[in-house]
């Protein structure tokens, strides 16, 4: 099950669970609304499953790099974070990829001024605004332009709008799991008792963990860094 849009699988919700024929009758906007709220649900669940490869990205990208100024340097406006599965390194070393640190660590690093060679960095906010652009990456060294570097980090979920052919932001074989998922939702906000809803969605979940989920294809060993041992 495919869907060119995310319009299509909203009309594709109603047509099948609230048997309206999308094709020759209005919806109204509340409930385009409420269907527009499932799938977001849908997405957000399934978005934060798992670390999918699909998640990631890299800044900036092709052979670009960036530098810190004054210890600090922007995040790209869609980082939700870093994680366990994102890096940061310096192009400019051998070292490899930086520790990610709490902002309370590096506040205290960044306090005393001795740490500065240190290959450690964190994600946190210097205003108070709470705005996601407001992140900022910080490392110890002060220098001006100090490194060349590149991050990968994972998304933050799509936001999902109704009404302006969005692209599902998911690779086609997750198209019927998100039907499934918000299908779900819309029949529980009915008050359909029926289990199978969520049972088909964890089956076809499941199959999909296989494929897409990092690693879950591939026999645990040690990095290669450190002798390649299983």
């Amino acid at each position: 099950m495919q869907f060119t849009s995310v319009d299509d699988l909203a009309n594709t919700l109603l047509t099948n669970f609230d048997e309206t024929d999308t094709d020759l009758f209005s919806i109204p906007a509340a409930r385009v609304t409420r269907v527009q709220n499932f799938i977001q649900r849908a997405s957000d669940l399934l978005w934060s499953h798992r670390p999918w490869n699909f998640k990631f990205q890299l800044h900036p990208t092709g052979t670009n790099t960036f530098s810190f100024t004054s210890g600090f340097a922007s995040v790209p406006d869609d980082l939700a974070n870093i994680g366990p599965n994102g890096l940061l390194w310096n192009t400019q070393d051998s070292y490899g990829p930086w520790e990610e640190v709490d902002i309370q660590s590096m506040a205290v690093m960044r306090a005393t001024g001795r740490y500065q060679n240190e290959q450690m960095f964190a994600v946190g906010l210097l205003s108070t605004s709470y705005a996601e652009n407001d992140r900022l990456l910080w490392i110890p060294n002060d220098s001006a332009g100090y490194g060349a570097f590149k991050l990968l980090y994972e998304k933050s979920a799509p936001k999902i709008t109704l009404g302006s052919a969005q692209d599902i932001r998911f690779p086609l074989a997750f198209h019927a799991v998100l039907y499934l998922g918000a299908a779900a939702k819309m029949q529980h906000a009915k008050g359909d008792p029926v289990p199978h809803w969520d049972v088909e969605y964890q089956l076809l979940l499941s199959k999909l963990e296989q494929e897409y989920y990092v690693n879950a294809s591939k026999v645990l060993q040690m990095p290669q860094a450190v002798g390649g041992m299983w």
